[in-house]
This record gives structure tokens, sequence and C-alpha cells, in this order.
């Protein structure tokens, strides 16, 4: 039988940015990416803006100085040309920055304009941006928020945000008035080093945490009977022998992979 031949992947445009990248996240056609440090080269800064249809925007996160981070908007044409459009400073105050959420539009669309939760460490903003034809513009700001606890996840909840914080809580934020609706601890309040918010509401709300224990505890806030009443978890998955570092969740088949420093990726079937 003859060999199967490789399969050669279509050839995308590519750009060497010299600085570390930590994380991502699409959004309609442009590209989020944060990191911790560095400052990225770029080859090429025009003075005219590119052609919107050839366009891509690039968000990235920069450590200025050890004070906080800065965020730094690019475009990206398809000839591999790099420009700034726009750096915004300090965002989050000293805190670093660990990720950031797109609200969902009930269009889909979000060329022209996207609400966007930054959060890292205790803190949390929320910014509304314009970036149609390569051009960027904070359209609204709000405050800085702290919480009482490491942030490791956040998600948007028709409006609201909820977030994982780092002992196995989660809080129901209002990002307008800016303040907690509900606050819901597990009776297991152990140390995370991940977690995961699966849902589009807080009655359906589930939480994946990564214990440092090396397992998964998958709970539910609200089948808590009060506001700050624990609940247990329905689920404790082992199978690590690791801290669990990462873990994605891909809705249309229920499967959560899982990334460890036991060096493997693990598959599991949540639902």
């Amino acid at each position: 039988m003859d060999a199967l031949e490789d399969y050669v992947w279509p050839r995308a445009t590519s750009e060497l940015i010299l600085l570390p990248v930590t994380g991502l996240e699409c959004v309609g056609d442009r590209l989020l990416a944060e990191s911790g440090f560095g400052f990225p080269k770029c080859p090429d800064y025009r003075r005219e803006p590119p052609h919107p249809a050839e366009t891509k925007d690039f968000l990235r996160f920069k450590l200025q100085d050890c004070e906080g981070p800065d965020v730094l908007v690019y475009s990206l044409d398809f000839g591999g040309h790099l420009r700034m459009i726009k750096r915004v400073q300090n965002l989050l105050g000293h805190y670093l920055i660990h990720g950031f959420r797109v609200r969902p539009e009930p269009n889909g669309d979000l060329d022209l304009e996207a609400m966007v939760a930054v959060f890292g460490s205790k803190g949390l903003r929320v910014v509304k941006i314009s970036w149609g034809q390569g051009h960027f513009r904070e359209l609204w700001r709000s405050g800085l928020w702290n919480m009482s606890d490491w942030i490791w996840d956040a998600r948007w909840l028709e409006g609201n945000i909820a977030l994982a914080l780092g002992h196995n809580s989660v809080v129901l934020y209002d990002p307008v008035v800016g303040c907690i609706l509900q606050e819901v601890p597990c009776t297991d309040r152990c140390t995370l080093s991940s977690a995961c918010l699966i849902g589009y509401a807080w009655k359906e709300l589930t939480i994946v945490a990564g214990a440092v224990s090396n397992q998964l505890l998958v709970w539910y806030p609200a089948t808590a009977l009060a506001d700050n009443k624990p609940v247990a978890p329905d689920r404790r998955i082992s199978g690590h022998v690791g801290i669990i570092f990462s873990m994605s969740y891909l809705e249309s088949k229920g499967l959560l992979a899982t990334a460890s420093e036991d060096r493997s990726v693990r598959i599991w079937k949540v639902g």
C-alpha cells in the first residue's frame, strides 16, 4: 500500500514579534494577544492607514518598567506590515494582565466595536473600544475594581461578569454599577491553579476548578440556597499527577482539555 502523502497546510501571512505571548483570543477577524513583558519590533511603520479589507488588529499587553501593563494595538495587513495604532497605558494600574474576555454580541458582529473585560491578579476593568477601518478609539472605560482574591477566569453572563476566584469561589459582578451581585464559595476552599467558567446565564453556570491537589472540582454556583452559602462539588475528577495550569472547554462536544505540569494534556467528557 502506498504511503499517504503528508498534508501541506495552506501558507498564511506571518510576522515575527520578539516578545512572549501567553494568551490568544479571536474577536471577529482580529486577534487579541497578551504578553507579560518585552516590546515587539515592528519592521515597517507606515504613515498611511491600510485598506480596511486588508487589516487585522492585534491587542498586545506589555509590562512597562514593572509598574503595570500597557495595551498596544497593532494593525497587520496581509503583506506582513505591522503598524502600531494606539498605546493605552496602565490599564490595570499595578496589576499584571492575566486575560481578557470579549462580550458576545447578539448579531455576532465584532468588526466595529467590542466590550472587553480585562483582568489580572485581583484587578478587573471593562473597556468599550471601536476599531473600525484600522483606527482604534476608546469609547468608555470603567473604574478599576479590586477583588478580594486572585481572578482565574471571567465570563460574560447577559451583561454581568462571573469571576472565578483563587480559593474556589465565584462572584457575579455588575460592570456598570461596579458592585458584587452574588458571591458563592465552594465547601472545599482549596487554592486553585486554574479555573474554567462554562455557561451563558447564572442559573446554568458551571465552574471547573483546578485544585493544587491535582483534581478537577466541578460545581454549580446557582445551586446555593442563599448568598454566601457554600456549595459542595458535584464531581471530583482525578488523572493528572501535577498541577493543572490551563484548561479549555469545547461546548459543541462537551469536552474539556486540561494541561498539567506533568507534561500531559488530557481530554475529559464533562457534558
